[in-house]
């Protein structure tokens, strides 16, 4: 649980300082999970997908004010994601476009889905658009698995999440 907060709090500052817009940063080309993570990419640059190297939706100027989503557009989100790491994390999206990101009962994450294209969503900041492309969630053709791009998990849509396992430390 304490490296995924880590994590998250590390993202979360990244996007809510802007990080350096150039006009000249270009994707990685690497797909390996060191070079799609947070730290090894520009907050301008676009996101990496952790399993096919192919590049997430194209990030917006940040802080700009959330979008308020139209139900049409997140049908396809709306339901409980969950991870199956021991930690059990899961997301639950709303047909407002509301949504959650949970772990060991404690909320990580809550604001509003932004799309940014084909199953692709930014989660909003404080209200505002991140622009982070390592800031998003991306269905998968199916649309029965969510990819995390700050994490690179996968989650599987449920009916009810399942409790943590207590018993075990996850591992990163």
């Amino acid at each position: 649980m304490k490296p995924l907060a880590l994590v998250l709090a590390g993202m979360l500052a990244l996007s809510a300082c802007g990080g350096g817009e150039g006009e000249n940063a270009s994707p990685e080309t690497s797909s390996s999970a060191e070079a799609s993570s947070p730290a090894a990419q520009d907050s301008g640059a676009p996101g990496l997908s952790p399993k096919s190297g192919t590049p997430l939706a194209e990030p917006t100027e940040s802080g700009k004010p959330a979008p308020t989503p139209k139900p049409t557009q997140v049908k396809s989100l709306v339901g409980t994601w969950q991870s199956s790491t021991p930690v059990k994390e899961y997301f639950v999206f709303a047909a407002d476009g509301s949504g959650k990101l949970i772990a060991s009962g404690q909320e990580l994450w809550t604001g509003t889905v932004i799309p940014a294209g084909k199953n692709v969503f930014r989660l909003s900041w404080q209200g505002t658009d991140p622009g982070a492309a390592y800031w998003q969630v991306q269905l998968n053709a199916e649309g029965k698995e969510l990819t995390f791009a700050a994490n690179g998990q996968v989650y599987k849509k449920v009916k009810k999440p399942a409790a943590a396992d207590t018993t075990k430390k996850p591992t990163t």
